[in-house]
């Protein structure tokens, strides 16, 4: 992505000694049953991983797949110390002024029902893309037991683009096979 006034995008590959912060924010920003191993994000050449520089110091991070005419948002993170200062929306306004003209982009999150634990949580990340142009399909796809919902914008994704998606991603890993196993669409 380019850079704009506000962020710098570096791509993983490209951050040298920073690729440590990098792993280090995805490993604490999401529990570990909602992320794959690291090291199918760096052994990826389908993917585009960026670590997001404010300031000059290392932010963020977001981690995006495209197929075809398809943008999946599959990680964004920003450091605890970095946050409340419009990164992240700003890094969402980034992606849509380079994809949302010819791409269809999306995202899943995790379920919002009263039942979980981190309900209020859930309810603001809800709240925090509903208001950055993202709906909230009727979608739910259950990944390794995580229900999640699917977020577009305005652009109709569905279950089996999130599929041939992952199988493009995935098919270098060899991962593909156990993950549409242990991923499913609810009804």
């Amino acid at each position: 992505m380019n850079s704009n006034h506000k962020l710098h995008y570096i791509r993983y590959e490209d951050m040298g000694k920073d690729q440590g912060k990098i792993k280090h924010l995805f490993e604490h920003a999401f529990p570990i049953e909602e992320r794959p191993p690291f090291s199918y994000h760096i052994k990826s050449t389908r993917q585009e991983f960026y670590g997001v520089y404010y300031q000059n110091k290392f932010a963020a991070l977001v981690d995006l797949i495209i197929y075809k005419d398809v943008v999946y948002l599959y990680f964004l993170a920003v450091k605890k110390s970095f946050r409340k200062k419009g990164i992240a929306s700003q890094i969402i306004e980034d992606i849509f002024a380079k994809y949302n003209q010819d791409y269809r982009i999306y995202l899943l999150m995790e379920e919002v029902d009263p039942s979980y634990a981190n309900y209020e949580e859930r309810v603001a990340r809800g709240n925090f893309y509903t208001k950055r142009e993202f709906n909230i399909s009727p979608i739910k796809i259950s990944e390794f037991e995580v229900i999640y919902s699917l977020l577009n914008n305005n652009k109709e994704v569905s279950y089996i683009d999130h599929i041939n998606l992952f199988e493009y991603f995935l098919e270098e890993t060899g991962f593909f096979p156990i993950y549409k196993k242990n991923c499913f669409e609810l009804k």
